[in-house]
């Protein structure tokens, strides 16, 4: 899990701190300044990533959050709109927590097998 945090960043700076492949799906979405982008490396992101950055960021933060990655589990999205964060996201595909870690351990991917 990797992840960037960029604070103070103002709406007219945006699309310049976003990575390439996000920039074209930022359209010009205005979000009250200040802004704190947390960008996301993962594929999809897990609400106990979500849960670090938060931390990381300060749940306290009077800053607007941007939360932008590939896809975001559904957990991960819930979670994101207590914290009033908004998501750029290049993919909506309906993940839980749970179906993504269980189609990861299905194909062998590097992830702790559930204990049942």
């Amino acid at each position: 899990m990797t992840y960037s945090v960029t604070k103070h960043v103002t709406n007219e700076k945006l699309p310049k701190t976003l990575p390439r492949s996000f920039a074209s799906l930022y359209n010009g979405m205005q979000i009250s300044e200040p802004i704190t982008v947390v960008v996301f490396n993962n594929k999809v992101v897990k609400s106990n990533m979500i849960r670090k950055a938060i931390t990381k960021v300060g749940d306290e933060s009077v800053e607007a959050i941007l939360f932008v990655g590939h896809n975001f589990t559904q957990e991960a999205r819930l979670l994101i709109a207590s914290h009033s964060g908004e998501i750029l996201a290049q993919t909506d595909f309906d993940w839980t927590d749970e179906s993504y870690d269980h189609i990861r351990t299905c194909i062998g991917a590097a992830v702790k097998r559930p204990s049942l």
